[in-house]
């Protein structure tokens, strides 16, 4: 009678170690998958902070939205043609490039680069796929000869 009751305290002890463990595995095996999305996404999202004439190049071969991250009152002094304001300062900034498609690359720009390269990363950690920034801004861009619009 002990021996059999010894004996199946020995496979019931089996038995759950074993379910622990495949449940443990199986759960270790979901996380990994989530994880392996989680980064596929991220590697699929881009920031590239590229001077005047890559930007300018980038946005002919692979159009998008432009945005113009600067104040009212900078762009109205001179924007990039095609540009739309979306003022980086205002309250409202993160809802209204929640309104932007995330998956048309985004081309934004303000003064001299700084403006615009925190909302690059904004936009990248908002889940926005291509992100590119005008190192240097406006400013840059017109050293380099390019147009503006007023």
């Amino acid at each position: 009678m002990r021996t059999t009751l010894f004996a199946l305290a020995i496979s019931t002890f089996a038995f759950t170690a074993c379910a622990q463990s495949e449940n443990s595995s199986s759960e270790t095996t979901s996380e990994s998958n989530e994880m392996t999305t989680t980064q596929e996404q991220e590697a699929e999202a881009t920031v590239q902070s590229v001077g005047p004439a890559d930007f300018a190049s980038m946005m002919e071969s692979n159009p998008g939205v432009l945005v113009d991250v600067r104040t009212p009152e900078e762009y109205g002094a001179g924007h990039l043609e095609g540009s739309q304001l979306i003022n980086y300062y205002e309250s409202d900034f993160e809802a209204k490039v929640s309104e932007l498609d995330r998956d048309v690359p985004v081309y934004v720009y303000c003064r001299s680069g700084g403006r615009s390269g925190r909302s690059a990363s904004q936009l990248h950690d908002m889940g926005f796929k291509t992100v590119i920034d005008l190192s240097g801004g406006i400013m840059a861009w017109e050293s380099a000869g390019k147009e503006t619009v007023k």
